[in-house]
Order: structure tokens, then C-alpha cells, then sequence
């Protein structure tokens, strides 16, 4: 069952970062990363 929802890119993108401020020192740079990415990919795509 497939759902098509809004969200808010600003709200999505402050839960990203409380995540990733939560993550285990190992993988911050890691986190850090993939939450940059996944942004940036969102807003190239009109997000």
C-alpha cells in the first residue's frame, strides 16, 4: 500500500540532525555525511 505524503523539508531536516547528534561517536562523521547528502539530494530534486 503505497502513501504519498508531505513533509516538511525544515522539520525533516532539524529530526536528521537531533539523529545524528545522537549517534555514537564512531559514526558521527559518517552520519554527518549521509545527512548532508540526503539534503542535498532532496533540495536538487525541488524539495
Amino acid at each position: 500500500m503505497s502513501q504519498n505524503r508531505l513533509i516538511d523539508v525544515n522539520e525533516l531536516e532539524r529530526f536528521l540532525w537531533y539523529l545524528q547528534s545522537k549517534s555514537n561517536g564512531v559514526f558521527e562523521r559518517e552520519t554527518e555525511q549521509a545527512v548532508k547528502r540526503f539534503l542535498a539530494e532532496i533540495r536538487r530534486d525541488g524539495g
